[in-house]
C-alpha cells in the first residue's frame, strides 16, 4: 500500500454526471469501511494523447491511489483482427491497473480510465477489485448510454453490473462463512485441550472440554444463512460481509486468548504434556 494522501478537501464530481467540455464520465461513488472508489472515463482527443491528464481531474483531489488504464487501436495490421495497444498505472495499488485494462478490452472500448481510490486506514482485502472493476464498468457504461441515445442503456449495464457484483458478493461470504466454521471448531478444540490443562486428565475436567465443543455446534449454521443470500440486496450483503468480518476477528482474537493461556500453563505445569502423545 503507498503513503496515504492527504483526504480531498472538495466536492467530489456529482454521480453518473458527463463534463460535456472534457468528455469526462464520472460512476458513482462506492463507500466501504472508509475507503471511497471512483471511475473516470474518457475517449476524448487529449486524455488519449496523454493519459496521465486524467489522473491530475480534480474530482480525485487527495486520492491515495489514481489506477490508470489506457487502450487504443494500434496502427499495425494483423491477419487475426485489430490489434491495440494498451498501458496501465497501478499507483500503488498492485495488480489493478491490468484489470481496469482489462475492463476496457472486455467492453471494447479506446479511451482512457483512472478509478481513484481514498483509503480509510482499513484493508478491504480482494474485494478492492471488486469496487475498482465495477466503477470502471459503470464510467464506460454511462459513455456507451450517451453514444448509444439510449434511456435504459444505462439502467440495463447497472443491473448487469449489480448481479455481477451479487455474484461475487455470495461467493466471498459462503468463502467467509466455511472460515468461520473451520475456525470455531478450532477455538473448540483448544477450549478443550485448556480445560483438560486446567482440570487434569483424571477427573471429569475431559466431560466439561466436551461441553464446550457441544456449545459451539449449537451456534448458527453457515448453511441456513447461505439460503438466503440470493434474496438480498447488494447492500444487505456488503452488511453481512462486514459482520462476517467481525466475527472472523472475535473468533481469532478468542484462539490467541486461549492459546496463551495454554502457553502459560505449560510453562509452569511440569509434566502434564505427556497426556497430549
Amino acid at each position: 500500500m503507498s503513503q496515504k494522501r492527504k483526504q480531498p478537501s472538495t466536492t467530489t464530481t456529482p454521480a453518473a454526471a458527463a463534463d460535456p467540455g472534457s468528455q469526462i464520465h464520472t460512476s458513482t461513488p462506492i463507500n466501504d469501511r472508509s475507503s471511497k472508489f471512483l471511475a473516470l472515463f474518457s475517449t476524448s482527443q487529449p486524455y488519449l494523447s496523454n493519459p496521465r491528464l486524467l489522473q491530475q481531474h480534480t474530482s480525485l483531489t487527495g486520492a491515495s491511489h489514481r489506477i490508470l488504464a489506457w487502450r487504443k487501436a494500434s496502427p499495425q495490421e494483423s491477419l487475426t483482427g485489430q490489434l491495440y495497444l494498451t498501458f496501465s498505472d497501478e499507483d500503488g495499488e498492485k495488480w489493478a491497473g491490468k484489470r481496469v485494462v482489462r475492463i476496457l478490452g472486455e467492453t471494447g472500448v479506446e479511451g482512457v480510465c483512472v478509478v481513484g481510490r481514498w483509503y480509510g486506514g482499513i484493508m478491504l482485502g480482494p474485494v478492492r477489485f471488486e469496487h475498482i472493476e465495477r466503477c470502471a464498468r459503470e464510467a464506460i457504461g454511462l459513455w456507451k448510454a450517451a453514444q448509444s441515445n439510449e434511456p435504459d442503456a444505462k439502467r440495463v449495464r447497472l443491473v448487469e453490473d449489480d448481479d455481477r457484483v451479487k455474484r461475487q458478493l455470495i461467493q466471498t461470504l459462503k468463502d467467509r462463512d466455511e472460515s468461520v466454521r473451520v475456525l470455531r471448531g478450532l477455538l473448540a478444540e483448544k477450549q478443550c485441550i485448556l480445560a483438560l490443562l486446567r482440570h487434569g486428565t483424571n477427573d471429569d475436567g475431559g466431560g466439561g472440554g466436551g461441553g464446550e465443543r457441544s456449545e459451539q455446534s449449537k451456534q448458527t449454521s453457515p448453511a441456513k444463512t447461505q439460503d438466503s443470500y440470493q434474496e438480498m440486496t447488494v447492500t444487505r450483503l456488503r452488511t453481512q460481509e462486514k459482520a462476517r468480518d467481525a466475527t472472523l476477528a472475535w473468533i481469532l482474537r478468542q484462539i490467541e486468548g486461549v492459546e496463551q493461556e495454554i502457553a502459560a500453563i505449560d510453562e509452569g505445569g511440569g509434566d502434564r504434556g505427556d497426556w497430549r502423545d
